[in-house]
């Protein structure tokens, strides 16, 4: 899974991020959002929880994952780190997240984790993102380079070009049995 956080939020997380994109290009500031609809079916949409206070609790809540991704850019751990619960402006952002219920799969066989993000600024301008299977599911799985850049994420993102390159050859399965070992071993010095 790609996302640093519970799997039934993963759709909100990728249609946010689409959004965040949408008003990059339109020249708009995150500080113009005025609105954030979050439409959700299923397990989804019992993860409510508005102000949690711990990285599991970010990690369980849909408007912290909307609004940190939001704000942040990114649905990896830093959006889901306990001074992420607490930063001004994903602190601000949750409270214009809103949550709907998503009655029906239709539009593109949306499913139970399916989301559709709906962003109002103040201009008046408003963006949309549907996402009906997320990323990281079997039928759109997630591509060897994103994982590595996952993984370099995981372990600290300074970790050398050498690193994400063993990563990368181990992920394509480039490596004979010793020398995936060797690989893997090298990957893990340093992490504790």
């Amino acid at each position: 899974k790609p996302y640093s956080c519970c799997q039934f939020l993963h759709s909100a997380i990728e249609a946010v991020l689409d959004v965040r994109r949408q008003l990059e290009e339109k020249g708009l500031a995150r500080e113009q959002v005025t609105e954030v609809r979050v439409a959700v079916a299923g397990k989804a949409g019992e993860f409510v929880e508005r102000t949690p206070t711990s990285s599991l609790g970010a990690r369980f809540s849909l408007p912290h994952a909307v609004a940190a991704s939001l704000v942040l850019g990114t649905g990896g751990p830093a959006a889901f780190s306990r001074e992420s619960t607490q930063q001004g402006e994903v602190v601000a952002l949750r409270r214009r997240v809103h949550l709907l219920e998503r009655t029906n799969g239709a539009a593109g066989g949306l499913d139970d984790r399916g989301a559709t993000v709906e962003v109002s600024t103040d201009d008046g301008s408003s963006f949309t993102a549907e996402v009906g299977m997320p990323l990281g599911d079997p039928d759109r799985p997630i591509t060897p380079d994103a994982l590595v850049r996952k993984f370099v994420d995981l372990v600290g993102g300074d970790a050398p070009a050498e690193t994400a390159g063993r990563a990368r050859a181990l992920l394509a399965g480039e490596l004979d049995d010793r020398a995936a070992g060797t690989a893997v071993a090298h990957l893990l010095e340093g992490v504790a």
